[in-house]
């Protein structure tokens, strides 16, 4: 699935940052920004709101101060330091907006500015109560819970920057559920895609999941684009896989069995092997001169097999004057049968003019390194779509 490409963060995860603007989680997504190259964005109408909170953090510290001193006054306690103390926190309080700005955008956090939103229309939606606006009151004079506002001004932001964008899967890091609520109801208007987080844990989990999707959709590609590669050299699969003079009994099941309904049956020797397609390969040492492709290869062997001979299990029948029975099997027959069997095989290639020339093919049983191995299952099946937080 594609990674967002711009990620917003809404008041409710924004304060959870402090005054401090960080934390564990905001720095993770912070690496993976720096990885990835999206965007992590704040709205001015969010900005402004952890201005205020900022700036009433700095009052509610400076009236302790005051405080403090005016206790210290009651002893005829004077202490000088005080004034200094008093002095540079006033000072900082003059510049709080600079060093917090200061610290956002050495964060690389970027401030979107506030878009024009008609009045009118933000009338309309007050007064219908269309998310992000509360829903009207039954009682005329209640507006004890009115909100919607700020976050219509956050929403239509965010929408315009998204207008007819929507392969920027934006996610939007917000517990407003009212104003997740808003956004759904004008996506199709502004013809975009957005995603949502309910705080900085959540966005990891949704951004990883996403990662992990991405990384096989690019690892599928270019297992197709290897495999594509391999059977422009079919001839030489084939006559490899002729070359192929003996084979182990656990390339068809427990104990050399294979499954026919719900009866085992051995394989008593195999006659053929022939060439069926490329199961799943990767590359490796794709960017130098010289690369190898690992790939799993499906064969069908034609074998002849027989019923289970339970002799070892129990003891046979003997008839006079006729065969030895073992457990209800007169006489073991042979037949041909058809199965799936798979080989592993290594292809060294070298770059020439614009093509890969192909300098040696091994295939065979031999199963490639446990992680490469896993690697090739994992491309054999089918992707799954990561969850919407």
């Amino acid at each position: 699935m594609t990674l967002p490409s711009k990620v917003f963060i809404e008041s409710t995860a924004l304060f959870t940052l402090g005054p401090r603007v960080e934390n564990v989680d905001l720095a993770r997504l912070n690496e993976m920004r720096d990885w990835l190259g999206f965007e992590i964005i704040i709205t001015e109408v969010n900005w402004q709101e952890f201005l205020r909170w900022r700036k009433k953090e700095a009052r509610d510290c400076r009236a302790r101060l005051d405080q403090i001193q005016k206790n210290l006054e009651k002893f005829d306690l004077e202490v000088n330091e005080f004034d200094s103390i008093l002095g540079k926190f006033q000072a900082f309080s003059d510049k709080i907006q600079d060093y917090f700005r200061a610290k956002i955008t050495a964060l690389g956090i970027q401030i979107l500015p506030l878009t024009e939103i008609p009045l009118p229309r933000l009338l309309e939606m007050a007064i219908a109560g269309t998310p992000p606006f509360d829903p009207p009151k039954e009682r005329p004079n209640d507006r004890s819970s009115e909100k919607g506002f700020r976050d219509s001004l956050v929403m239509f932001t965010i929408l315009e920057n998204l207008r007819n964008r929507p392969n920027d899967h934006a996610l939007v890091i917000t517990a407003d559920d009212l104003l997740r609520r808003g956004f759904q109801e004008h996506l199709s208007e502004f013809e975009t895609t957005v995603h949502f987080a309910a705080d900085f844990p959540d966005a990891l989990k949704f951004m990883e999941a996403r990662l992990v999707s991405s990384y096989r959709m690019r690892l599928q590609s270019e297992s197709g684009e290897a495999k594509a590669i391999l059977l422009k050299h079919r001839d030489a699969l084939e006559q490899k896989i002729k070359e192929v003079r003996e084979v182990k009994p656990f390339g068809f099941g427990l104990f050399g069995t294979i499954k026919e309904g719900d009866q085992n049956l051995f394989v008593d020797s195999v006659l053929s092997l022939e060439f069926q397609d490329i199961e799943s390969a990767i590359w490796k040492e794709r960017e130098s001169e010289t690369s190898r492709i690992l790939f799993r290869i499906k064969c069908e062997a034609t074998v002849l097999v027989t019923q289970p001979n339970y002799a070892l299990f129990g003891f046979p029948k003997y008839l006079v004057g006729g065969d030895t029975v073992y457990s209800g099997i007169a006489s073991p027959e042979r037949r041909e049968k058809k199965t799936p069997f798979w080989l592993f095989g290594e292809a060294t290639l070298a770059k020439k003019a614009e093509e890969l020339a192909l300098l040696d093919l091994k295939i065979d049983q031999t199963t490639p390194e446990k992680e490469d191995m896993m690697e090739l299952l994992r491309l054999e099946m089918p992707l799954e779509p990561p969850r919407t937080p």
